[in-house]
Order: structure tokens, then sequence, then C-alpha cells
């Protein structure tokens, strides 16, 4: 037992004391347990894998004692025989051979069973060569001959067979056939009858040696961004208008719902609520400090008062009063005059202190607010967005956005409007209900043709250093002779002044202002500035914003300020500051997420379709010739290139909302051409048809989220907390039965990535669940229960649809043992097991630098922690296998540019295999005998595989015009190994992180139990061939910047990379006893 490197003071938190497991602090021998007979034992190891996604793996191996007596023969005269597919390869693989006998001649190699391996276990190739030896030592003096002088020596022969299909057969007779008659048949091409071989045992020799080319991507230089650029944009436009809904007759339906109205002015609602008899089920809460009426029914609320809502809650509850509909009325305007309106967030204080309580139940939430048509400042309106976002964390709330014109606001109509359908949008002007729909639009059809940007003119740019900023800059300076304004909230670094530099010497004026733009104060300083210098203003394009995605639950009111003012008060204060300037444009950059909405984007979402709404207010205004210049606001979905730094995961996520992002270069020319239309307000997407994006206008209302359950209690609590259990045991990697349900999420270190994991998890399992669940139940016996009590008896519908497998109950399956006949592996620094067996013992330090033929380290390390988040690796160690991009493709019918394209993981994998059938003694005939009814053999493949980064070579080599696509298929690995060997059993790569060679032994094992596979490969492979790899994981702080691991050490500070590849051969043990062969020595 081989003692580990680099333990040397054990971690205090681990206590293995009083238990029978203990540390390898010293390299000994593995002495065999004795029973209490006094029989030895034979030894036995097991072997776990943890798997970070939850799969861990647990085999038991059990050393194969065969009792059976064999004869040496050590010094009788054998033929030694190898074979290959060129001279080149048989003079390597007779060497690899010499160099094996002579490092190995102390271990009194058995030379009849050399011979007997050879002959069973190796391929007949083309090129050919057969020695006679008398004894050891003479086979080691022909092979040396051989090698040095390439040519035949005594009692050596050498051939090269042309037609093997048209072979004589030769009958092995020891009276009739000498071994030289034997020697000069096999190597001229006769089919040898090998079954008059003595009694012998196979045993482990050098594989296969094969031919070693370089295949790789062509590469020059490699620049990595972890956003997946689509070049081929398909831009489309859309516009969003109020259109007359259908008409739905309500009149003599009323709302029977326990109902919420927030209101201002309660007099109206009063005289309502008693006419139509709607006391005790209607609650008022007024926001009137003059309240003249007082009813049982009232309650006065001051919004800011913390104590007032604790109050009406305590109301609410006494009262056993749970709210299933919630009617907010704005009754006063909100005019351009008063930008600080704070009605967003007495608006949003309802939501948080209502969802959070009753969250668990169905609730339908009505926004009503009074209009005076276009002259509003569309705080209410903006609303919208907020929502949109809203119903994607908290399915069970159902809201909407309702304008009135003063005719039609009224308390009947405004309760009608909650027994219509669902849409986020409603307006009611002249009598009439409309509803929001986007059109698609075709630019080229309103376009004026015109030029955009002039010579001469200035433009202002606000978030001017941010990604979006700058490019819009460097496009304007590039197409004319301009003066442009960049404007930010951080001050002018020296890489701003080399980036202003490289704009100013297109030959335009660039100037860079330090300005917030949420105080107007620093906004007048700055106009009056620029116009002293550079005259009256031609263009202002606002995409200065920030984001801080947080469910909304999560968030407090000041953080969500800080994501809405850049859009909102930047906008109303740059409006009202260049009302006077003869301005061109006054392009405000809006996303998609106040379309669609988002989940943990309520503020964004609110800010960026206030600023769709506002541009329609000051559109209206332009009309009316109080503004100047074409008002457009732009919805865009997310730049690939922009500013906004947001993770791969957030992007996918962010994709599956808006569509995909779009290159810098679409995003320009866009603008451009949105710049060149009357738009007022304008959606941009990226996607392949118009049926690929919702824009989120209407809800579905019919789901019955809170039905009881009628099934057994005790059934259904075990069932959902079991399925809550494994979604746990995945994330956790803790085994289900180490969950205790009664621990809270804390105490499992659970924290908001693992949330958004369950949250995606949970979905597919239970359905639409509230995004915030897990901050409100705080253990997995609260979760059980919410779910039971929201989800009722459809849970037990998903029994019969568990996604997660019971091996136990697995059908056709029965108890044997697995016998293991062939190994074959390369590893750091060992090109073979026995390699890696004498670096264990030698304790031998494989950790090296990453090889330079991989890439080039200096352009990405850096020692530095912290700098794993700008892109740098901190850890630049590993084990690595040499030569991995080398194959030889021709052996196996590959063409040398398919060969090119492959990924290097599955080249190697295939040699393995192929040594590792060599090493359980199967070549093709052998094979043959494992053919199925249909032709095929029944053999199965399953590996294990969890990384695949060959293929991100394929956009450089692209850019370096080489067209070489890697093909990077987990699926492939498994399947290519099946087809080139005419396989037909199951054929499969598994990924479950750390545990997949683990689980694919687990799976391979069930396949032959249960008769599925005659014989089964079984392997895994894992190769670092991108730096994008190390950069994920230090930016995980998973790796060790020492280079050591100190498993089990007080010192441990990570994992160092390592790199390997190996198979196995595994049959049913019975199976293997039937041919002794199959077993090594």
């Amino acid at each position: 037992m081989v003692k580990g490197l680099h333990l040397k003071n054990q971690n205090k938190y681990i206590n293995i004391e009083n238990s029978p497991f203990y540390f390898v602090n010293d390299s000994r021998n593995w002495q065999h347990n004795i029973d209490e007979s006094g029989v030895i034992l034979p030894y036995r190891a097991g072997v776990s894998s943890f798997g970070f996604g939850g799969t861990n793996s647990h085999v038991v191996l059990e050393e194969y004692i065969d009792n059976k007596e064999t004869n040496d023969q050590l010094d009788k005269e054998k033929i030694i025989i190898l074979s290959a597919k060129s001279n080149k390869a048989l003079n390597e693989y007779a060497k690899s051979l010499y160099d094996y006998l002579k490092e190995n001649k102390a271990k009194k190699l058995n030379l009849n069973n050399i011979s007997y391996s050879l002959i069973v276990g190796r391929e007949a190739m083309e090129v050919r060569l057969a020695i006679i030896a008398k004894d050891m030592q003479d086979l080691i003096r022909k092979l040396e001959y051989y090698c040095q002088n390439n040519k035949a020596g005594n009692d050596t022969y050498t051939g090269v067979v042309s037609n093997k299909g048209q072979d004589n057969k030769v009958v092995i007779n020891s009276k009739e056939a000498t071994y030289s008659m034997i020697a000069n048949a096999w190597v001229t091409g006769q089919t040898i009858n090998w079954d008059g071989l003595s009694d012998a045992c196979r045993i482990s020799l050098p594989s296969y040696p094969f031919q070693k080319k370089s295949y790789w991507v062509p590469k020059k230089e490699l620049r990595i961004d972890t956003r997946t650029v689509d070049k081929d944009c398909k831009i489309c436009y859309y516009s969003g208008k109020m259109v007359p809904s259908q008409y739905q007759d309500k009149s003599e339906m009323k709302l029977n719902k326990r109902t919420i109205i927030f209101c201002e002015n309660e007099s109206d609602w009063i005289t309502y609520i008693e006419k139509n008899e709607l006391k005790g089920s209607v609650v008022l809460v007024t926001f009137n400090p003059y309240v003249q009426k007082v009813r049982d029914y009232l309650y006065l609320l001051k919004v800011d008062e913390e104590t007032c809502w604790l109050e009406l809650i305590d109301w609410l509850d006494r009262s056993a009063f749970i709210p299933e509909v919630i009617i907010y009325c704005e009754d006063g305007y909100s005019h351009v005059e008063k930008p600080e309106s704070t009605d967003w967030k007495s608006l949003f204080t309802v939501f948080k202190k209502f969802v959070s309580i009753y969250k668990d139940h169905k609730i339908y939430f009505t926004y009503n607010y009074l209009s005076d048509n276009n002259s509003e400042l569309s705080f209410k309106g903006a609303v919208s967005g907020f929502m949109k976002s809203l119903g994607k964390e908290e399915p069970g709330i159902h809201m909407k956005v309702v304008k009135y014109n003063k005719e039609d606001y009224n308390c009947k109509t405004i309760v009608q409007e909650c027994l219509m359908d669902w849409h986020y949008e409603v307006a009611y002007q002249n009598g009439s209900r409309l509803i929001r729909k986007m059109d698609r639009i075709h630019p080229s059809l309103v376009t004026k043709n015109k030029k955009v940007y002039r010579d001469g003119g200035v433009y202002l740019i606000t978030g001017g250093f941010g990604g979006l900023g700058y490019r819009i800059a460097n496009r304007i300076v590039s197409s004319v002779h301009a003066t442009v304004i960049l404007v930010g909230r951080s001050e002018l670094d020296t890489q701003k002044q080399e980036q202003l530099i490289l704009l100013r010497n297109k030959g335009s004026q660039v100037t860079y202002f330090q300005v917030d733009v949420t105080k107007k104060d620093s906004i007048k300083s700055l106009l009056n500035n620029v116009k002293s210098k550079y005259g009256s203003i031609s263009g202002l394009i606002h995409c200065a914003g920030i984001v801080n995605d947080q469910y909304f639950s999560q968030k407090r009111i000041d953080e969500m300020e800080k994501v809405i003012a850049p859009k909102i008060k930047g906008a109303i204060y740059l409006d009202e500051v260049l009302k006077d300037e003869p301005l061109d444009f006054f392009v405000m950059f809006s996303s998609l997420v106040g379309e669609v909405g988002n989940a943990g984007q309520c503020d964004y979402a609110y800010a960026n379709s206030f600023l769709n709404h506002f541009a329609n207010y000051r559109n209206e205004l332009c009309k009316r010739e109080r503004r100047r210049g074409h008002t457009i606001s732009i919805a865009w979905p997310f730049w690939l290139e922009g500013g906004m730094k947001i993770s791969k995961d957030q992007l996918e996520s962010i994709a599956k909302v808006t569509g995909k992002g779009i290159t810098m270069e679409a995003g320009l020319d866009s603008l451009e051409t949105l710049l060149q239309t009357e738009l007022v307000t304008c959606s941009v997407t990226n996607i392949e048809n118009e049926h690929e994006i919702s824009f989120n206008l209407q809800q579905e209302v019919n789901e019955v989220l809170g039905s009881k359950c009628t099934s057994s209690n005790h059934n259904i609590n075990d069932f959902v907390e079991n399925e809550v259990k494994n979604i746990f045991s995945a994330i956790l990697e803790i085994p289900v039965n180490q969950i205790n349900s009664e621990v809270s999420f804390r105490d499992y270190g659970v924290d908001s990535i693992m949330i958004n994991h369950f949250n995606e998890l949970s979905e597919k399992k239970f359905g639409k669940l509230s995004k915030t669940l897990l901050y409100e139940c705080s253990t997995i016996s609260e979760l059980v229960k919410y779910l039971i009590k929201t989800k009722g008896k459809d849970l037990m519908s998903t029994r019969s649809e568990s996604e997660i497998p019971d091996f136990k109950k697995s059908s056709n399956m029965k108890c044997e043992e697995i016998a293991i006949i062939g190994v074959s592996g390369q590893y750091a620094m060992a090109e073979n097991v026995e390699q890696y067996w004498d670096n264990l013992l030698e304790e031998r330090d494989c950790i090296s630098e990453i090889p330079k033929s991989r890439w080039t380290i200096e352009d990405y390390y850096d020692e530095h922690l912290d700098m794993a988040l700008e892109g740098k690796m901190y850890s630049k160690w590993g084990g690595f296998i040499k030569d991995v991009d080398k194959f030889d493709p021709l052996f196996f019918g590959i063409s040398p540019k398919e060969a090119e394209s492959m990924d290097p993981q599955e080249r190697i994998f295939i040699e393995e295999v192929y040594r590792a059938l060599e090493d359980a003694g199967i070549n093709k005939e052998r094979l043959n005998t494992y053919t199925n009814a249909n032709g095929g053999t029944n053999i199965g493949v399953f590996v294990g595989a969890t990384t695949n980064t060959y293929s991100l070579w394929g956009p450089s080599g692209l850019k370096n015009n080489t067209y070489v696509v890697p093909n990077t298929f987990y699926w492939s690995i498994a399947n290519r190994v099946s087809y080139l060997f005419d396989f037909s059993g199951p054929s499969l790569t598994v990924d479950t992180a750390c545990s997949s060679s683990l689980t694919a032994v687990h799976l391979a094992c069930e396949s032959l139990l249960k008769n599925e596979s005659e014989m089964a490969i079984v392997g895994g492979v894992n190769l670092y061939l991108h730096p994008i790899k190390y950069i994920q994981l230090c930016q995980m702080r998973m790796l060790s910047p020492t280079g050591k691991c100190h498993s089990y050490g007080d010192n441990a500070d990570g994992f160092v990379p390592g790199e390997g590849v190996g198979a196995i051969v595994l049959k049913r043990l019975s199976d293997a006893k039937k041919t002794m062969t199959e077993f090594m020595q």
C-alpha cells in the first residue's frame, strides 16, 4: 500500500480514532486477512467516487485466486510472434517488448506464458515477426538484434502479408510441424490453428505501438469570451399598441372573492360596498389621513410607517381574512413636474408585505390608475414591467395594470375588470376596453433614408465608458467628424484616457465628464459646461444603467432605488435640461426585460418599462413644440459585448426570456436603422421567427394551485419528502439517508446559487413554484408542508413519472460476481498502468506546469486569487498526459481529416480500448465468438467523461480561416468504439462529474447481470484542452494555488487537475471461468 504524498498533519476535523480506518503514512506491504478457521482471505478493496451532481458510486474489488496448477515449461523452446501495420510500428513493438523483458528479468517471467499471450491475445496484422526462443535470455538477445539491425537473425522470421483472405490453413501437429515451419508459414500469411498450444496463463505485456502524428484544430491565437457570439443575428422589430379587446359582458356577474381595496378616496368605495352588500367580503384600506366616514371594514394606513402595516396584518389575521383579490387604486396624477414621485415605493411596499404573507394562496392583483392621456409621467404605466417580472417569481399571483380616463374611472368598472381576462396591460378610453398587443414591424417600410450622424454635431452619451457607450462613440467618430461627450460615474483613470486617445485619433473631439445622472444639479452644470465649449447639443443617447439581480421578496427598497434611479431620474433630468436644445434625437436604451419580465429583475423591468412610457410622453411634447428631436425608447436584448457584466448562467437564463443576445455590430446597425424611422418605442429581438419569444401579455388563470389532497396524508408526506430530499441530495452532494428534514437550509450551506438550482429542479418535478420558497421555508419539513398545502393531490400524479431510477428493484437481475479480465490506462508521466504503479511506489511527484503545447500560460496566469474573476487562473499546475494531440487514425480506418476534428479524448480512449482488449487476450477472431442473432457482437461500451472543451478552439480556428469544426459530443466517445469494433450492445457516455467513470462501471455491471451484454468495455477519460476549464475552477476557488493535494491534511487548499484515460474489460465471473485464458497472472 503506497502512502499519501502530502499528508503531514491530519485535519483536526477528521476524527478516525476508534474506527477501523487509518491513514497510510508510509508505504507498506498489504497483509492478507485470515478468517476464524485460519483460511487466508483474498485482498479486498472499496473504491468510492462522489460526483458534484450528487451521483455517488461505490465498487468493491476482490483479488482472484486461481488454484489451478500450470506447467511453467521455463526451459522449453517457444515461438514468439509480433505483428503491426508497418515496419516502423513493428520495430517499435519489438523494442517495447525488449525493454519490458529486460526491466522485468528479476520477476522470473515465463516464456510459455509470453508465447501464449501474444498468440491468443493479439491481432495478426500485415507486417509480421516470429522468433523461436530457447529461453528468456535467448529471446532478449534475438529481439535486441532485430531492433538494432531491423532485420531477422537466427531463428527469426519476417514477412509482409498482402492477401490474407486467400490463406491456406495449416494445422499444428507436433509430429508433423516444427516451430520453424509454423513461423515461416505464419509470416507469409498462412492461417495457423493454434488449438494445440500447451497449457499456459495469459500475462500482461506491452500493447500495440500506435503511430503518433499530431491532429489538432489549427490555432494562431486564443481569445476567451464566455459568451456565445452569434454572428448571423436575425434581427426582428416589434412595437406595442393598445387595441380593442374582445367584448366580455360581465354586467350580471359579481365579485364573490375576499377582497382588499387600497385607495386614496374612500368615500366612493364605501358607497359602492354598501350599495352592493359587499360588507364581510371586502376590507377597505385608505391612504387618506383625513377620513370622515368610519366603518368596521375600513382601515387607515400610513404607507411609510412599519407599525401601521403590522397592525393591518394583525387585524386581518384576527379577522381570519385571507384576501383572494387585491385592488390597488391611484386616484391622483403624476406629472412631469414631480419626477421624485414615490408612487412606486408605496406600491412596492404593498406588494412586499402581502406577497410575503399571502403568497401561498392564489391572489389576483389589479393596479388601477387615472390618466390624463399622455401628459402623465408614466411611473404608473411602468408597473406592468414590474408585474411581469414578479409573475415569473410568484406564479400563484396574477396581476394587471389598468389605465382609465376620467369618464371610465369608477368603482363598478374597476371591480368588473377583475372578472375579465388577465392581460398585463389594459386601458379604458371613451367607454372602450383596450389591451396591449405587440406587432412585428419592418423599419424598411418607414425609414427616411437620412444620415443619422452629421459632421459638426455634438452628441451626448451617458454610460459613456460602459461597453455600449464607448462603442457607440467609436461608431460616430468613425463615420463623421463630430464632438462626442461621454458621461459616466467613475473617475477618468489611465485606461479611460487611453481609450479617449484612440477615439480622438480618428479626427473628432471626444471628452469625458464624471457626472451622476441621478442628480439634477450635476446635469445642469454639465450642460452649461458643454454648451460653453462646444455649442448646442445635437443628440442624446441615454444608455446608463445597472443591474442587481435578486428576488423581490429579498430586495430592500433602497437597493431597488439604485437600479431604478439611473434610468428614470436620468431620463427625466436630461429631458428637462435639454428641453430647449435643437436635438436631432433623444434616444433611451431600454431592455426587453421591461416588456417580457424576468425573475430577479423586478426593479430593472420597472425602470425600462418606464422609459417606454416616457418616450410616448416626450413625443407628445414634441408634437406640441415643447420639445425637439426624434424621441425613441429601444428595448434591447442582451448585448453580447456590452458593458453589463453577467455570468454565463445569467446569460443563459436571460436568453430563455428575451431570445438570443445580439452582437455589437448588429446592435449598432439596428440603432442607426431605428433612428431613420418615426418609431417612438421599439423592441429588438434576435430570433429565428416571431414565435420564439413570448411578450408575456396575458396570463393563464385556470391553474388549480390550492386543491386539497384526497390521498393519505402519510403516503403523500413520505412521497413529497423523498422527492425533495432527492433534489437536495443532488444539489448538496449528500446521500439521501444523511439528509435531516429538520435541519435548516442555512446549516446545510445552501446559498443563492443552490437556490437557483433548486428552483430549476423543483419546477421540473412539481410545476411552477415561487422562486423564493427557500427564503420562506427554513427546513425540508416546512417545505414539504408547503408543497402539500399548495399543490395538493396533483403531487401524487408525479409518482408514476419519477425520474429517479430505483436500481434495487430492477428486474431480471441476478447476484453474481464480475471479473476484470483486461486493464489499460495512461496517466500523468505514466504511459501504462505498470508505469503508474511504479510512480506510486517511488513516491514520484507527477505534477508539472501546464504544457506550452496546450496554451500559453503567461496569457492567463496571475498568482492573485481575486484575478480569477477577471478571467485569470491562479493555478498553473496539473498532471498531464503527453502527446494527447497524437493519433494513429489509419489504424482504425479513420481519415486524417476526420481525425483532426475528433475530440482528443475520443481518440485516446479508442486506443486504450484496443490495448485493454489486447490485455484481455481478445483479438478479432475471439470477438467474433460474441456474435448475436443480428450479426453484431453483444458487447456493451460504458464511458465516464465530464469535460469537452476541445470545441472551444473552433471559433478561433474559424477566425484564422481554418474551417475545422471540432466534434466534442459525449455520446460519440462510446458510440465510436461500438462502431469501430462492431459492438452492438449498450453504448453510452455518462457525466456525473467526479463519479462518472465509477458510475459507468456500475451501469456496465448491471448490464452484465441483466444479460444485456456478454462482455462490457468500461472506461473514463479526462483531458484539459482549453484554458476556460481552469478559469472556471479558479473562479470557484476549487484549485490549489500550490499545486499539491493535501488530502485529509490541515493545510488543504484545493485540488490539482489531473488527466487520465483508462479502460477495463468486464465479464461475468462464471463465464470468464469457462475460458481460463481470460485470467492474468
